[in-house]
């Protein structure tokens, strides 16, 4: 019996061609059958070599196989002439034994598979593969590109942010670009630049704190020679004033003259006198009088 859609391409036979049997996969070692496995406990039930079967195979409730198969050389006698093959799309039974005929459509069951395979349906396969690397290709190269369209839009977005700081940086370093400008300046960095410029800023804008006081030498003077004694001779070397310390340097005839002259120089608080310093030569007496600020660090 022969189906046709109008073109001939299906082939229905009637189930008594046939050779069926509903096996147990439960009793093979793996899990998952392959059709040499399932052949061989299909053999067990045909009346000749499963080597000369083609058979196929449909799985129905769990652990059971339907096993449906022909003869090799029937089916090359089907599929006679080869017009008739190469037209063919399907060849198999116009029904179900009773012992699967509620698990199973006839038109599930279809003999043309492997070596059987029917040409129009190998080149549709073929094609359906090619028509999916296309599209794999196609979305690969539009990935692709959307990827480097993204990549240049950030490096487009760097390139600006750095020319935006430079620019910035110029306008605080007070440079101008200029393309001529000479290879020892343009081989320092803006940042180093700027670093340099804010480390120069910091030490004019920041001093010691001991160089915050202010000094007022003439009345620290003053008050000195208000009480620099009239009645003995003083040769003055030196008279030192800073922030913290009042140091007079002189040369008087004999060392009781050393104390003479500072019981006479009292300065007052918080200016305290030191432990005079005495060196005798042969005609006079050097001494060293030095009045420290009370608190302040030495410096």
């Amino acid at each position: 019996m022969i189906s046709s859609n109008g073109e001939g391409d299906r082939i229905l036979l009637p189930p008594e061609r046939f050779y069926w049997a509903v096996l147990d996969r439960s009793m093979l070692p793996q899990r998952r059958s392959t059709s040499e496995q399932l052949g061989f406990l299909f053999e067990n039930v045909l009346p000749i070599s499963v080597d000369g079967i083609h058979a196929v195979y449909v799985n129905l409730k769990s652990p059971r196989v339907l096993a449906c198969g022909i003869e090799r050389d029937r089916l090359e006698q089907e599929l006679s002439p080869p017009e008739r093959r190469l037209a063919c799309i399907h060849l198999g039974p116009d029904g179900i034994p009773a012992l699967a005929a509620a698990d199973v459509p006839p038109l599930h069951i279809n003999m043309l598979s492997g070596p059987f395979e029917s040409p129009k349906i190998r080149i549709m396969r073929r094609r359906w593969h090619l028509q999916l690397l296309a599209t794999v290709l196609v979305c690969t190269t539009l990935i692709g590109a959307g990827i480097f369209k993204a990549l240049a839009n950030i490096k487009a977005e760097s390139m600006a942010v750095l020319d935006r700081k430079a620019s910035i940086m110029r306008d605080v370093l007070d440079v101008a670009p200029d393309p001529g400008e000479s290879a020892a300046s343009s081989d320092q960095p803006l940042e180093l630049r700027l670093s340099a410029e804010l480390r120069r800023l910091r030490q004019t804008r920041q001093r010691p704190a001991r160089d915050a006081e202010t000094i007022d030498a003439p009345a620290m003077l003053t008050a000195l020679l208000t009480h620099w004694p009239s009645d003995m001779m003083v040769q003055t070397e030196a008279v030192t004033v800073t922030s913290s310390t009042l140091t007079v340097r002189a040369n008087v005839p004999t060392s009781s003259d050393v104390q003479h002259l500072a019981d006479a120089l009292t300065l007052p608080e918080p200016w305290r006198l030191q432990q005079p310093q005495v060196s005798a030569s042969r005609d006079s007496v050097q001494a060293t009088l030095m009045w420290k600020k009370a608190g302040a660090t030495q410096e």
